[in-house]
């Protein structure tokens, strides 16, 4: 068990890595097109940058709706975890300790997420207000050539969020095995100290 938590460490790890460097290529994508688009709708660009903050909100705000929608996957899947040991004729002590852990911080991740996601809502129409829906509508055109390297964006962080969640689980999981490894090491020194006496 101990072996196959450290690869599953390792192979998340791994992953996290390639999602990070995914997710920071498509921003400079994004970031290199936003400014061609600038630089080619010269009249434009003036709603655009007044507009930026507003659209880097709902950016955010979509990064954060993905956030939230990945936590809940996960309490949901951690309940039903523990509701099926729960129903086991004779469930393990241990094991239900840890999967209420689990419940409970996932519970506190979604809580976390749901939190973030109201923030950036209501962000979102703070920035709407203070930047005027005619200039979110004449820079909306521009924003639009850019919501596909947003989409991608955004899957990006959802990747990144998503591993570091499963990077959490396989350390807990790891942890878990390293004290099942040393309850029976030290089980098997005491027997062979009852033996040797």
């Amino acid at each position: 068990r101990m072996n196959d938590a450290a690869a599953e460490l390792n192979r998340l790890e791994l992953e996290l890595t390639g999602a990070e460097t995914k997710h920071k290529n498509a921003l400079v994508t994004w970031s290199r097109l936003y400014d061609e688009l600038r630089s080619r709708h010269g009249s434009v660009s003036g709603a655009m940058d007044h507009a930026k903050p507003y659209f880097d909100t709902l950016h955010k705000c979509q990064a954060a709706t993905g956030v939230a929608r990945e936590a809940k996957r996960r309490w949901k899947l951690q309940r039903v975890n523990l509701k099926a040991e729960e129903q086991k004729e004779a469930p393990e002590a241990q094991m239900l300790r840890t999967l209420r852990q689990d419940v409970q911080s996932c519970e506190g991740e979604f809580q976390a997420a749901s939190k973030a996601l109201k923030s950036a809502m209501a962000e979102l129409q703070a920035q709407r207000q203070k930047v005027g829906t005619a200039t979110i509508e004449s820079a909306r055109p521009c924003f639009s050539s850019l919501k596909r390297l947003q989409l991608d964006l955004v899957a990006a962080q959802e990747d990144v969020a998503r591993l570091t969640l499963g990077i959490r689980e396989a350390k807990a999981d790891y942890k878990e095995s390293l004290r099942e490894l040393n309850r029976i090491s030290d089980e098997v020194h005491a027997s062979r100290s009852r033996c040797q006496s």
